[in-house]
């Protein structure tokens, strides 16, 4: 319930413009002002989501075993169409993150222990058609065992940053296309086009993401997994056409689903969606969700599977060596004896 309320309450707001802009004699006008306005927030949100993480093999709730996790994965951006910015920008459609994590908590099915796991992620600096990407973050995580090894509820805290450098509204092209805005203002050649590097907007993003789980593990090695997050966002965009600032941020619920197989001792493969809310202020058409989805491939070094302890063969105990017969023992029991 106290979710529930906190999240109508900071629920994510559209962006404000937090200086003075060029296209403020529009703004001014309401038609512009609510199309300009909805199709930035869009964008920002969905950029954004781009650089949300879902803690995979890294998650205590999805990986089991001890020791040092190497995992490469990749989250799309949010699926379906596009609206008139986003589809003007060439940003890869998926993300690929390098994360590396420690976990503790090896088990066997008999006698299940809480697993508990730490990782951090990244991607490096990467230009593609003229957008610089970066992405980095954390996530701690923890599980315990509901009675037995077949199911296990947990929580986990990610946090991540992202950033984009590119032309989102460039020297004002973008701008002209959009209707009502195009006809309400002339767009002037901005003093940004005469620089060396450009019209380059720049757009950065923080989330935080507390969430509780559960994960099923029906029969080794499939297991699946469900969770509930309600993440804390905070995005802002400078528009280099003339130097405003926008800036969005609230809460968001959102819902992770997937599952995966491990396979042998080392190697895990999971797979997995996230929904999200998204508000009607901030959306250019009906949709009120937004969704991506993601895969991972890991590599564990340590302990990671559990047997039964039914299953594990117990070395044969010696012979025993033959008993020596009694000084006082009579010829035939001390026969008996050394056969």
């Amino acid at each position: 319930m106290i979710a529930l309320l906190a999240s109508a309450a900071w629920a994510q707001q559209p962006a404000m413009l937090r200086n003075e802009s060029e296209l403020q004699e529009c703004l001014d006008t309401p038609a512009c002002e609510t199309v300009f306005t909805t199709l930035l927030s869009e964008s920002m949100l969905e950029m954004g989501y781009l650089f949300q993480h879902d803690g995979l093999a890294g998650s205590a709730l999805t990986g089991k075993g001890n020791g040092l996790v190497f995992e490469l994965e990749v989250h799309t951006g949010a699926v379906g169409p596009k609206n008139l910015v986003l589809e003007n920008l060439r940003i890869p459609p998926a993300v690929p993150r390098f994360e590396i994590g420690y976990q503790v908590g090896s088990f066997t099915f008999d006698d299940p222990y809480p697993q508990y796991a730490v990782s951090v992620y990244a991607l490096p600096p990467l230009t593609i058609d003229g957008y610089q990407v970066l992405s980095a973050g954390f996530t701690g995580s923890f599980s315990i065992p509901l009675g037995t090894h077949y199911a296990w509820a947990g929580a986990e805290l990610d946090a991540s940053y992202g950033s984009v450098k590119g032309p989102f509204v460039g020297d004002g092209d973008v701008i002209e296309d959009i209707e009502p805005i195009g006809s309400l203002i002339d767009v002037e050649t901005p003093p940004c086009d005469s620089t060396p590097t450009g019209c380059i907007d720049r757009f950065r993003s923080i989330a935080v993401v507390p969430r509780i789980g559960v994960s099923l593990e029906p029969a080794d090695p499939v297991f699946l997994y469900g969770k509930l997050g309600l993440g804390w966002l905070d995005g802002d965009i400078r528009v280099a056409y003339d130097e405003s600032v926008w800036r969005m941020r609230g809460l968001q619920p959102q819902v992770s689903y997937g599952g995966g197989v491990r396979l042998g001792d080392r190697v895990q493969l999971t797979f997995g969606g996230v929904t999200a809310t998204k508000r009607e202020a901030l959306s250019t058409d009906e949709s009120r969700t937004l969704t991506r989805f993601m895969g991972s491939f890991s590599v564990r070094t340590g302990d990671t599977r559990y047997w039964s302890k039914d299953e594990v063969v117990e070395p044969p105990e010696p012979p025993s060596a033959p008993t020596e017969p009694s000084p006082d023992a009579t010829p035939d029991e001390a026969g008996a004896d050394g056969a």
